[in-house]
């Protein structure tokens, strides 16, 4: 089960970083260019544009600190993919989910990375 959260870690951390791209041209589109990585990393954290992926962030995080464990918790593992699962669900109504399936439409890339986000839960859920 080991290598299986880590493969889905690193599918998850490309995935975001997708998500980070993609909102980081929308984000400009409005502001103008990022001048710098400092820069970056602080509207990161603190504006209200990215504030979306942070529930994100923390999914990932958990997901990554229970895979780092000498002995893997496997219901709390469940958990936390049954979550996600809900998380990136079409059925969701809230502002994560209307941001998401956004970015889902937008780019070929989140789309591709989604599905294959979905297969790599079902396969560990099994």
């Amino acid at each position: 089960m080991k290598t299986q959260i880590q493969n889905l870690v690193k599918l998850l951390l490309d995935l975001h970083k997708a998500l980070l791209g993609l909102q980081r041209k929308q984000y400009e589109k409005k502001n103008g260019q990022i001048q710098s990585n400092n820069d970056y990393f602080n509207i990161v954290v603190n504006h209200e544009d990215f504030k979306w992926l942070r529930s994100l962030s923390q999914v990932i995080a958990l997901i990554d600190e229970e895979g780092e464990q000498e002995i893997i918790n496997e219901e709390k593992v469940s958990k936390f993919l049954v979550d996600l699962k809900k998380m990136i669900s079409k059925k969701k109504s809230d502002d994560f989910s209307a941001h998401y399936q956004f970015a889902i439409s937008e780019d070929k890339n989140i789309a591709k990375l989604n599905s294959e986000l979905k297969e790599k839960i079902k396969s560990i859920l099994i």
